[in-house]
């Protein structure tokens, strides 16, 4: 069995080549980038998706595979319905690619690209954020986390209220007990 071209090249996306200074870029064999690792490889792919989405506007899986990977290069229909059914989502549907939507998405053009090999999600992670993605679980936290923790903090937040408004009332109880205890010595040395 052959390793595929992807593979060998460590450009597990066939990027084409077009002379960017891509990072870790070591060559070309006559067609497609060749990278010095795997890593270097998918990190130019989650740019090329990055540009897409953030600079071309491009918010579907159709538009995105139709830029990459054009008809008169690549069977662009069932390359694009494989992508959406390895992400779960219509074809059509507009993504705002989040951190997780953009491995799911650069995972299936590896697969799709390379028949069916992927990468470990560590790879994916750091390649992403070496492509500059922000990563909400770069703590090793998941987007929901990260929600539950906001909504957390602003629970403490109010509790901190609370305790401050309790010190305040116990600090005026005491206050007007210390009052009434002065009022009934005076009354007593009356």
């Amino acid at each position: 069995m052959s390793i595929p071209r992807g593979i060998r090249n460590n450009n597990p996306g066939n990027i084409i080549e077009t002379g960017i200074k891509w990072k870790g870029r070591i060559g070309d064999d006559g067609r497609f980038v060749t990278f010095d690792t795997p890593l270097n490889g998918i990190r130019a792919l989650f740019k090329i998706l990055r540009s897409y989405h953030e600079r071309h506007g491009i918010k579907t899986i159709y538009g995105m595979i139709q830029r990459y990977a054009p008809k008169h290069e690549n069977p662009t229909s069932s390359y694009t319905e494989y992508v959406a059914g390895e992400m779960g989502v219509s074809s059509t549907a507009v993504l705002e690619l989040d951190w997780e939507q953009y491995i799911e998405l650069a995972n299936a053009i590896i697969a799709f690209e390379n028949g069916g090999k992927e990468y470990p999600h560590s790879i994916m992670i750091s390649a992403a954020k070496e492509a500059g993605l922000e990563n909400p679980e770069s703590l090793g936290k998941s987007k929901q986390f990260i929600e539950i923790e906001t909504e957390l903090q602003k629970i403490y937040q109010e509790i901190d209220g609370i305790r401050v408004t309790a010190v305040s009332v116990q600090s005026r109880a005491v206050s007007q007990q210390q009052r009434v205890l002065h009022v009934m010595r005076l009354l007593r040395s009356d």
